[in-house]
């Protein structure tokens, strides 16, 4: 027989391949989880930061903002020039007029004018001719009707889901006084107010407030539920008649936008003489409180507001807003060449919301609506260098004429003076002062605009020059001063007071005319002339007018409707959420998730975090380039990241586990001769290098609890073990949270370091902070009786910076421990014990204040040389946030410091007179005390000697 086939045997797996498949299919698992997550959306509010992050770091590449449009900002300077907020309505109608002067073709108010302003006397009290009624509302309602293209705004309340199903509808509220109503609310929602009017036009407001309000306040002609009704029904008769200008038919009807039912239109005269009605309102935020997208539409009752950006831009345009077309959830059409796109989101409390626009900001983000660099050639500034000139318009510069016209009153109100002055003390007869006051009068009435006034200016003009000249005739035939009688100097110095202020305040009118004429005729028109204005708040003052946006966490609103009015001009628009954008997401996931697979199979763990790194910064590079790319794609980043990180992450965890067995030979390894609070650090940073002691610079840190021999004598074995323990593991706590690393315990007393095994270049910062927060928690357990017997502890610290060794010190491997040795640890713990001799509780070296920067308080203490030295070391008690004298804190800091000054540099007195001033005023007897046996010392031995450095032996250590 044949020799029979040896029997086959199954062959053995290479376990490295094995342990590779198994890496692919965890890498590709977490791929598929992200990928579905992507799909599902879930992903949104990861995606925040990295939209922020593109917003500012690529929107340098982008365009400038459009030259169409105009800023128009209420600033810090106007607010200081022209008064504090609110103004007068009429100051608001001289901007328009002055911006319809220069040319602007369209002006929107990013402006709340919802309260009307009631009517007010002005004029000067001492010229009743001049004392007149303003109707601040009806003259911004003019100047609105004279421009004839004025965008206002109105603020809408968006309301979430729960908000608003509280809310009653139409019918709950359809009662009337005269029946059992279950809801009679002290205000009626505005929809239903607008429902009532628009259902009857016929309806009065007396048969309104008794359909709406209780017996007792329809019977009442005022109040707040009467005089809100008043208003919401007057609003609701004005939009009722111009409804079909703001109606917004087909696809519209379905949006899920944001609704309010709650608006705030302009008052109503103002509501009545406006082009048109626009939301300033946001909606609501991201879920990370971050205003990102904005609604292009409002839902109020059933009909759609637009913003005041897509309101004004296509006023701009030419564009009626009736014929403005909502394309379902995904864009709004302005013409056939022109739209807007939109998307949906998850906003705050509202869930999906659709209609969102993604705010586009132009290059710098609100830098470049503030400002914008220019080159220019000039002989002071060389050809090809940048200048920055101002984008905004400070809207005090557009009221300007308006400022230097009270100047112009106030002159003349001073030549007028000067003018009956002179008649009425000398009856010169120089001028019919009859006709002179009626001119005056008349004058008062007017502004230097009217053509009536420059005849009256002349005519004054004239008698002011005849006065002056007749003033300075009369100057030369009065004696010499010696021959004047004192009646004859007094006259004397009239006649020469004329002769010196009425030519000059003439120059100052005149000044004033020709600065107005230069203004309007040159710098205004140039920078408004065709525009499209945008008149808002930049004033720090108004908190509710800013919010967080990619680019600012401080974004003016009307920098917001700015960039929607540069998306419409410039047709620069981000697109969002389109199917091939999905696709692109989609496959951005995979590829990243399988390239980051592959780097944590294939490459060595030291190269593939460097691959990885490399990798997703190609990505995020990609990214952003087509942020900013023309067609403005905002692609997926936080999935492909994730995909990146997590699938590589995952398969490096896994290779790590495999090879457990070395890590826990090395963790061995280091246990024998490392101190086990060092051993996490090392094991987890093997790059770190040996243990090998090294000199560097570094800070040392001891503290120890005051009277611990006398707490522990009188505590028993359990109570003392529970009050160190208490103790020791608060304070180590913070230690450990603030970096430091744990040399040992000393009974009470800790030992730390901070600046290795790991490198802190912050390592005194660092102490610094953490001694504040030791005290800071040490009264915060006293306060609570966590010690219970031991009573209240005192505990006192010394910090010291120096050049020291670190590194494994004593026998090893068999015994050693990770330590610091030097003269700097040395100094550290005398400064602990030198607490008790200052009655300080934290003691540092100029080193240590030097190093932790200007945030942490200090109090001087002085030039002290410790035991066994001959250099001093200026020394000062670290404060931090604590404030031991309450809100004299500061000035018990400064006595200090004075005190100690004048030790050092000699002046004893000043010393003797300081100190006084800190026990009497602070008690501060332990410091004082120190310094007076030093005072007394050096007088009783003759006074200042030279070469006097000012400093304190210490005779302990």
């Amino acid at each position: 027989m044949p020799a029979s086939a040896p029997p086959s045997h199954p062959v053995k797996r290479n376990r490295a391949e094995l342990m590779a498949r198994w890496q692919w299919a965890i890498g590709l698992s977490i791929t598929a989880v992200i990928l579905l997550v992507e799909w599902l959306g879930f992903a949104t509010p990861a995606e925040y930061p990295f939209l922020d992050w593109r917003a500012r770091y690529f929107s340098f590449f982008k365009g400038e903002p459009s030259g169409e449009i105009a800023l128009i900002a209420i600033d810090d300077p106007s607010q200081e020039t022209v008064g504090k907020w609110p103004w007068p309505r009429e100051r608001l109608a001289q901007v328009i007029r002055e911006l319809h002067l220069a040319g602007a073709k369209v002006i929107a108010l990013d402006l709340l004018l919802s309260n009307p302003q009631q009517p007010r006397l002005i004029g000067d009290p001492a010229h009743p001719e001049s004392i007149r009624m303003v109707d601040g509302d009806a003259e911004l309602a003019a100047a609105i009707k004279e421009h004839g293209r004025v965008v206002l705004g109105a603020s809408f309340q968006i309301r979430g889901t729960e908000d608003r199903a509280a809310l009653p509808s139409a019918q709950h509220s359809s009662t009337t006084a005269g029946e059992d109503a279950s809801y009679k609310p002290e205000k009626v929602p505005f929809p239903i107010v607008f429902d009532d009017v628009n259902q009857d036009p016929d309806l009065t407001f007396e048969a309104i407030k008794h359909k709406r309000l209780s017996a007792g306040e329809a019977a009442t002609t005022s109040g707040a539920s009467v005089d809100d009704l008043r208003l919401k029904y007057e609003w609701a008769r004005i939009l009722r008649d111009r409804q079909y200008e703001f109606s917004v038919p087909g696809a519209a009807s379905s949006l899920k936008c944001p609704q309010s039912d709650d608006p705030e239109p302009p008052a109503p005269p103002l509501l009545a003489a406006t082009a048109r009605l626009a939301s300033v309102s946001f909606g609501k935020e991201d879920l990370d409180g971050g205003v990102r997208r904005i609604p292009l539409w409002v839902r109020s009752g059933a009909r759609l507001y637009p913003t005041l950006g897509l309101s004004a831009a296509a006023l701009y345009l030419g564009i009626p807003i009736e014929s403005i077309e909502v394309r379902g959830e995904t864009e709004t059409q302005l013409t056939n060449n022109l739209k807007l796109g939109m998307h949906t989101a998850l906003l705050t409390g509202l869930g999906p919301v659709e209609g969102l626009h993604y705010i586009n900001w132009p290059t710098g983000g609100t830098r470049g609506w503030r400002h914008q660099f220019v080159v220019k050639e000039s002989t002071v500034v060389p050809e090809g260098s940048d200048r920055m000139i101002d984008r905004e318009i400070s809207i005090g510069s557009i009221l300007n004429p308006y400022l230097v016209y009270d100047r112009i009153a106030q002159n003349i109100a001073s030549l007028d003076e000067q003018i009956a002055r002179v008649e009425r003390n000398y009856g010169s007869g120089f001028v019919n002062m009859a006709d002179y006051a009626a001119r005056a009068a008349e004058m008062s009435r007017l502004t230097p605009d009217d053509a009536r006034w420059k005849e009256l200016y002349a005519a004054q003009g004239a008698a002011w020059g005849k006065i002056a000249s007749e003033a300075a005739s009369l100057l030369e035939m009065f004696p010499p001063e010696a021959d004047r009688t004192p009646e004859e100097n007094a006259q004397f110095r009239d006649m020469a007071a004329v002769t010196a202020t009425v030519p000059d305040l003439i120059k100052r009118i005149d000044s004033g005319i020709d600065e107005v004429k230069k203004w309007r005729g040159g710098e205004l028109r140039k920078r408004v002339q065709g525009k499209l204005c945008l008149v808002g708040w930049t004033a720090t003052g108004a908190l509710a007018d800013f919010v967080r946006t990619s680019v600012d966490p401080r974004t003016p609103g009307m920098h917001i409707h700015a960039c929607v009015m540069n998306s419409i001009l410039t047709d620069a628009q981000y697109q969002v959420g389109v199917p091939s954008l999905l696709v692109i997401n989609y496959v951005s996931v995979l590829v990243v998730g399988v390239l980051a697979t592959l780097i944590g199979v294939r490459f060595p763990v030291l190269v593939g975090p460097v691959a990885l790194v490399a990798m997703l910064a190609g990505w995020s590079a990609v990214n952003g380039i087509l942020f900013w790319d023309k067609d403005m794609w905002i692609v997926s980043a936080a999935t492909p990241l994730a995909a990146g990180v997590f699938p590589w992450l995952a398969v490096t965890l896994h290779r790590l586990l495999v090879e457990q067995r070395g890590r826990k030979q090395t963790e061995a390894r280091f246990r024998s001769y490392v101190s086990p609070d060092v051993v996490d650090i090392l094991v987890n940073n093997p790059g770190l290098g040996s243990m090998a002691p090294q000199k560097r610079e570094m800070t040392m840190l001891f503290s120890d609890i005051a009277g611990f021999t006398t707490i522990s004598e009188r505590l028993e074995t359990e109570q003392l073990a529970h009050m160190l323990n208490t103790y020791l593991g608060a304070m180590t706590d913070i230690l450990q949270n603030e970096r430091g690393t744990i040399d040992k315990y000393l009974g009470d007393g800790i030992m730390v370091f901070w600046g290795a095994p790991l490198d802190d270049p912050q390592h005194a910062r660092h102490a610094a902070f953490a001694a504040s927060r030791m005290l800071e928690k040490l009264d915060e357990m006293n306060a609570t009786n966590a010690f219970g017997p031991a009573g209240q502890l005192v505990t006192r610290i010394g910090i010291a910076t120096g050049e020291v060794n670190v590194g494994d010190f004593g026998n090893p491997p068999a015994k050693s421990a990770y330590t610091v040795i030097g003269d700097a640890v040395n100094l550290a713990a005398r400064l602990e014990s030198a607490n008790k001799f200052f009655g300080t509780r934290i003691l540092i070296t100029d080193r240590v204040r030097e190093l932790s920067g200007n945030d942490q308080r200090c109090r001087l203490v002085g030039r002290i040389i410790v035991k066994g030295k001959s250099e001093y070391q200026t020394l000062y008690e670290l404060i931090g946030t604590r404030n031991p004298h309450g809100s004299r804190t500061e000035a018990w800091i400064s006595v200090t410091e004075k005190a100690v000054s004048a030790f050092i540099r000699g002046d004893l007195a000043e010393a003797q007179e300081r100190f006084a001033q800190l026990e009497h005023e602070f008690a501060d007897s332990v410091l004082v005390g120190v310094y007076s046996r030093a005072i007394q010392s050096i007088l009783s031995e003759g006074g200042v000697p030279d070469g006097f450095l000012g400093a304190i032996t210490l005779s302990d250590k």
